[in-house]
């Protein structure tokens, strides 16, 4: 199954074309690497597919609902910040979802006009599915074992980012990419 498809994409800074005419597809599973000189552009590509610049030619396709990662060569949180902290912010939408579903019940609770419950519960009900179908129940247990298999100690989830090496910042920034199991993960210079 094609999961991500491009076609005829091209990119120009002020008068200097960065990239033209770029076609490929990547099928569901397949491992592809960029290569090429510094300034081909490899690293603006990505950021095109990641959406993060916009093309000046061509289209891309991604497959129905396919989600994706992008892991820039530069850190990109804030330091302060621990391990955990970091990893969770990548369940923001969970997270939210969870405060909201917190706060139902407590109006369930004080709510007295059965009509106005009913509607509460109804309401419940559905963002109790919608977190369960997100995986909100296992997020801890979830981002324990991607620190875990990136190296990290269990400890690690507490400590400061800023006490982290440069190549362990990378790693943090590699498990929040991985943390939501995207379709497509780009990484760019990973080896750095």
């Amino acid at each position: 199954m094609t999961i991500l498809q491009a076609n005829g994409l091209e990119k120009v800074f002020i008068t200097n074309t960065i990239f033209k005419d770029i076609s490929f597809s990547i099928n569901a599973g397949q491992k592809v690497g960029l290569v090429g000189p510094t300034g081909a552009g490899k690293s603006t590509l990505m950021k095109c597919i990641a959406g993060l610049e916009e093309l000046d030619g061509g289209t891309l396709s991604f497959a129905k609902g396919a989600s994706f990662g992008y892991l820039a060569q530069r850190v990109d949180f804030d330091l302060e910040k621990t391990l955990r902290e970091v990893i969770l912010e990548a369940f923001a939408d969970v997270l939210a979802l969870n405060t909201e579903i917190r706060q139902l019940e407590l109006a369930i609770s004080s709510e007295k006009d059965a009509e106005k419950q009913a509607a509460l519960l109804h309401d419940y009900q559905e963002k109790q599915e919608r977190y369960e179908k997100l995986g909100g129940y296992a997020v801890e247990s979830h981002v324990k074992g991607i620190v875990l298999g990136l190296g990290f100690a269990e400890s690690d989830l507490e400590r400061r980012v800023e006490s982290f090496s440069g190549g362990e910042r990378t790693r943090v920034m590699l498990a929040r990419q991985l943390a939501r199991d995207p379709d497509i993960l780009l990484l760019d210079e990973p080896t750095n």
